[in-house]
């Protein structure tokens, strides 16, 4: 549809209303390019959603996580079943967490580095 407008432009008055029409199509184009990529930026380049957007959070544990599907974990406002990172110690509630991946719907969890404490909530 833009390439037939030009194409009706450049008939009707001539090559230097074709350029500019192909200019400003140009800068339009490299404007939404320049945008799309700010958006993305903008985003970290990761998921922000789903189980995918949970890798590298942290929360505290309220149930006993130890590798059965009974442990669980309170992330991102949410209470999650977990299981631990494999060779982590059983995790006692209270201890704080930080998820390194997912099992289907349940998270796997290792102990939180001591300078990034998480507020209980």
């Amino acid at each position: 549809m833009v390439i037939g407008l030009v194409a009706l432009l450049q008939e009707q008055s001539g090559a230097a209303v074709f350029y500019i029409a192909a200019l400003a199509l140009f800068v339009l184009l490299l404007a939404a390019g320049a945008a799309a990529y700010a958006a993305f930026r903008a985003s970290g380049g990761r998921a922000a959603t789903g189980l995918e957007g949970m890798v590298g959070k942290r929360g505290v544990v309220r149930r006993r996580v130890d590798g059965s599907a009974e442990g669980a974990v309170f992330v991102h406002g949410e209470l999650w079943r977990a299981v631990p990172e494999e060779g982590v110690p059983p995790l006692a509630p209270g201890a704080r967490v930080e998820v390194t991946g997912f099992r289907g719907m349940t998270l796997v969890v290792r102990p939180a580095d001591e300078e990034d404490r998480v507020s209980p909530p």
